[in-house]
Order: structure tokens, then sequence, then C-alpha cells
């Protein structure tokens, strides 16, 4: 779901130009949307660094982001390497307590727990993107999860 989301936060973006992801959106709790979905990127890069067993990445360690190609090429390095981290374990490991630095903290989870914390975490966003894009004066809104549903079933 959360890639059929992200295509329609895309084709929202796309036809406005790259001015659109750096332009300051007022009262929406981030500076723009550059900023929300490089946030919403880097976590998954935080949280497979810390199910390697490395330094957390600061949460501003998102490169700077001025371009949809920009933002597209780090999203789909990052997906990637989620992807193949989640391909690599079997139902033992996925399944399986491991220590984790949880910002300071060592603690037990399963990487089922983190991975599966990660893609709630960009769900949770999208409400801060439907709320920067109408702060454009964009009122499309992230589709709800029926939507991709309809569109795995084929249905108009």
């Amino acid at each position: 779901y959360n890639e059929f989301a992200w295509r329609q936060i895309m084709d929202e973006i796309a036809p406005r130009g790259d001015a659109l992801l750096t332009a300051p959106a007022p009262g929406s709790g981030w500076p723009a949307l550059a900023d929300c979905l490089g946030h919403v990127i880097m976590a998954y890069e935080v949280w497979i660094e810390a199910l390697h067993g490395k330094p957390r990445v600061a949460e501003d360690g998102a490169p700077p982001i001025k371009t949809l190609g920009e933002l597209e090429r780090f999203a789909s390095r990052v997906r990637n390497r989620f992807r193949d981290y989640l391909a690599s374990l079997s139902d033992e490991q996925l399944f399986g307590d491991i220590e984790v630095n949880a910002f300071g903290d060592l603690l037990a989870y399963t990487p089922a727990e983190i991975l599966g914390n990660t893609v709630l975490h960009e769900r949770g966003h999208h409400g801060d993107v439907n709320t920067l894009l109408y702060q454009h004066g964009i009122d499309s809104g992230v589709p709800d999860y029926r939507f991709f549903v309809n569109e795995k079933r084929g249905y108009e």
C-alpha cells in the first residue's frame, strides 16, 4: 500500500515541478514537502542500520532534497535495501529477538516488529503530506487503502 500511496503523492507533485518540494509550507508542521518525505524515507535507513547493529544514523541524515529525481533516487535506494534485507531473513531470523539501539536504549525487538514499525511510520506521515499539499492549494488527499485494493482488483 505504501508504494501505491507514494506513487499517488509523486503524481501530485510531478506536474507542479520541483519547486513544490522545497516551497515553504507555513502551518503544516514541516518546513516543506522535501523535509517530510525525506524523513519518511530516512526512517527506513535508520532502522535497517539499527538491525545491522550499527550506530543510529542522525535524524537529519537524509540528503538535501531539491528535486523529484533526487527524492526518487533516495527512496529507490533505501526501499531496495529494505526489501533486500527482508528477503535475506529466514522466518526464524525474522521473528527472533535481537538487541537494537532504539534511540539510545538497547531493547529486544524482532526484525518483523522493526520492519513493521517502519512501514507503519510511513503510513502515519501520509496525513502530514496531505496537509503540506493543502497548504499549497492542492486538495487531493492520499487515497484510502480501499483505492489500493480497487487498483489491485482492476476496478475502475
